[in-house]
């Protein structure tokens, strides 16, 4: 979109209409008419970097604990487990986010 404009009273009405349409507004440099003003749209969000940003924070440090605590577990909450951990390998490609495994909180 990028329309420029100058701050004036319908400046408001502009910046409502950005929220409601992915868009934000960024001011340029100034002329002879006073502040000058452009209506961008946002970046798309990477969803797949997003999910691998998550991944790591998330996943990685349950799935590094040690023996001792994949000793710990039952047949039923390592296969849990597990499938839990290929789902989030999966994640950026798939783009779908694991439930959380409750039992792990």
């Amino acid at each position: 979109m990028e329309e420029i404009f100058y701050f004036d009273e319908n400046y408001s009405k502009k910046a409502k209409w950005c929220n409601e349409n992915d868009c934000h507004i960024e001011e340029i440099e100034k002329d002879e008419k006073g502040r000058r003003f452009q209506i961008v749209k946002n970046p798309q969000k990477d969803i797949a970097q997003m999910l691998r940003f998550e991944r790591d924070e998330v996943c990685f440090p349950i799935i590094n604990r040690g023996k001792l605590w994949y000793e710990g577990l039952d047949e039923a909450k390592y296969n849990e487990l597990k499938n839990w951990y290929l789902q989030w390998l999966d994640a950026p490609q798939t783009k779908i986010r694991p439930k959380d495994l409750q039992w792990l909180k």
